[in-house]
């Protein structure tokens, strides 16, 4: 345990690195996060005096170079005059540390450097981590984390996300609290129009049964590929969706070979009906024939009307939106929406 007196003026904000204790600690409750009260143990001092600990949490640290570190496992001991830091527990989480002349480096298990220490007149390697590192993180790192996944997973919703983790849809997602947050950049990614109304066909009841198909219409700056349109291809089903770029609406038709041929020998199931907007890519000879040779019913809607192939247009609007605000996020060209909409499907 260390030693202070008077002169060291000990600080709430200084760090003692030890190597005879086996927690972290501290008497700052405000600096821990996921803290559980349940976890309650007595401290033994050297003297054999005991100080209780309430409970434990993690403290997060704020880099000066840009991200966060976490220390896991730190008690709660509100009658402690210091805080100390455990060179055997920060081993076994994969840290490690050097020391040169009067110095100790902390680093974490990809040796970026985490913490500095300085010899004090007492012997022992102090490092003073400003409050508002700790107490700032402290404070946004649930609504941190409930944001990186939000926009991870390109700007969904927080009653979505949250199922995701609920309804263990996805391994991985922490659970995460449905919030009041409006995303601008979200909105200023959407629009919309009115639905017609009108009697919606029968959902499908097989695999394959129904493909809906749409070719997004063509982008102003071509992808980093040289494409100016999407193709998507939408399982009425099982809502599984498929999407390819292309160059140029002419090779609508080679894509659709190809999308069918891998369907069909992936599934063991044949597809029974396309239903399109009727454009004229769908409605060449060449695709005509095809649809007839292949023995594929084709269902056609009435062009520039979205609303009536509602399936596809709500998967590509979905697909835009996402992409859309992904590209606003980070600041990408907009030559990237190839990539981004490929990583959005």
């Amino acid at each position: 345990m260390t030693t202070a007196t008077c002169e060291d003026k000990i600080k709430g904000e200084e760090w003692y690195l030890d190597s005879g204790c086996s927690n972290h600690m501290t008497s700052h409750r405000e600096w821990l996060t996921n803290f559980d009260a349940s976890k309650k143990t007595n401290i033994i001092l050297a003297d054999s005096r005991k100080l209780a600990s309430k409970g434990s949490g993690n403290i997060v640290i704020k880099r000066n170079i840009g991200g966060k570190i976490i220390i896991k496992y730190v008690f709660y001991v509100p009658d402690m005059k210091c805080n100390l830091m455990i060179i055997g527990q920060l081993v076994e989480k994969g840290f490690s540390t050097t020391m040169n002349g009067d110095t100790l480096k902390l680093f974490d298990a990809k040796k970026n450097l985490v913490l500095k220490y300085t010899l004090s007149k007492n012997r022992t390697y102090i490092s003073n981590i400003s409050s508002d590192k700790m107490t700032c993180m402290s404070a946004t790192i649930s609504e941190y984390t409930e944001t990186l996944w939000h926009f991870r997973y390109g700007h969904l919703n927080f009653k979505s996300l949250c199922e995701l983790n609920s309804k263990e849809l996805v391994h991985g997602v922490p659970k995460l609290n449905i919030r009041k947050f409006i995303c601008e950049i979200y909105v200023k990614s959407k629009k919309s129009r009115f639905p017609f109304v009108s009697k919606a066909p029968k959902r499908a009841s097989a695999t394959l049964q129904v493909i809906h198909y749409d070719i997004c219409d063509p982008f102003e700056v071509a992808s980093l590929g040289g494409n100016k349109y999407f193709i998507t291809f939408v399982d009425k089903f099982t809502r599984m969706i498929w999407l390819y770029t292309i160059k140029i609406k002419s090779e609508a038709l080679d894509i659709f070979r190809k999308f069918k041929v891998f369907v069909e020998k992936e599934s063991d199931k044949s597809i029974k009906i396309l239903r399109t907007d009727g454009r004229g890519e769908y409605t060449s000879k060449d695709f005509v024939a095809f649809w007839i040779d292949q023995g594929v019913l084709h269902e056609v809607i009435a062009p520039y009307t979205p609303q009536y192939n509602g399936l596809a247009e709500r998967r590509n609007k979905t697909l835009l939106n996402m992409a859309r605000s992904m590209i606003k996020k980070n600041n990408l060209p907009h030559k990237f929406w190839g990539e981004t909409v490929t990583t959005v499907a």
